[in-house]
């Protein structure tokens, strides 16, 4: 944990109360309401804390939800930035994903407010980006395409295009597009032991088609593309 840093607060109201770590080595400070209110069922509602506070230059306040709120209640946190720049009064914008209101008493905490360091960046035009790995590849492919392998027969969809685990047993992965390339590649996914079967649909864009993640639960998974 880095040293501590000094936050100076001001009371909007007399009543507010002050943020508070709730252990000694929390990462957030609660927050609390400084009114009562509800939050309506699949609504939103933004809720006064009474506080205004100086942050440190290169420091920002993230404003988190806390976790029993987010469990128990449904209770989600938006537009959680504070930079350090600002003086006004804290607000949070509280979402209410239950199907039920959620009512707010003065004094109940609300949120978290984590201090985190930032860096500003220099956005720098240029006429191409290093090349990676990866590449283009967007939504769902962290998982760990790697290499092209040898071009293989091309994997269909359906039954046919299923490839069965080590131990025959049909446990599998199964990625299948119509792309150009005609290459294989190999996506690592590693399971517990007790996994027997994950079940799982997607779809992946890609450069030159649709991968199609049909159902899986094996150590290893072939796509052509």
């Amino acid at each position: 944990m880095d040293k501590e840093i000094e936050i100076k607060y001001v009371k909007v109201d007399k009543n507010a109360k002050v943020p508070k770590y709730g252990t000694a080595e929390a990462a957030g400070a609660d927050l609390s309401s400084n009114e009562d209110c509800v939050i309506p069922a699949k609504g939103k509602r933004r809720v006064a804390t009474g506080i205004r506070v100086e942050i440190p230059k290169g420091y920002y306040g993230r404003i988190a939800p806390r976790s029993g709120l987010a469990l128990k209640n449904f209770i989600d946190v938006g537009a959680g930035v504070l930079d350090s720049d600002y003086r006004g009064e804290i607000s949070v914008l509280l979402y209410n994903f239950d199907d039920k209101d959620f009512e707010i008493k003065v004094g109940d905490r609300i949120c978290q407010m984590v201090m985190e360091k930032f860096a500003q960046s220099k956005f720098v035009e240029v006429e191409e980006l290093s090349e990676t790995e990866r590449g283009d590849c967007g939504y769902g492919t962290s998982v760990g395409v790697t290499s092209p392998l040898e071009p293989e027969k091309a994997v269909g969809r359906g039954d046919e295009g299923r490839e069965h685990g080590e131990d025959g047993g049909g446990r599998h992965l199964t990625m299948d597009s119509r792309g150009e390339k005609g290459a294989f590649y190999r996506i690592h996914r590693k399971m517990s032991s007790s996994t027997v079967l994950t079940v799982f649909a997607a779809l992946v864009a890609s450069a030159n088609g649709l991968l199609w993640l049909q159902w899986g639960g094996d150590a290893n998974a072939r796509a052509y593309e």
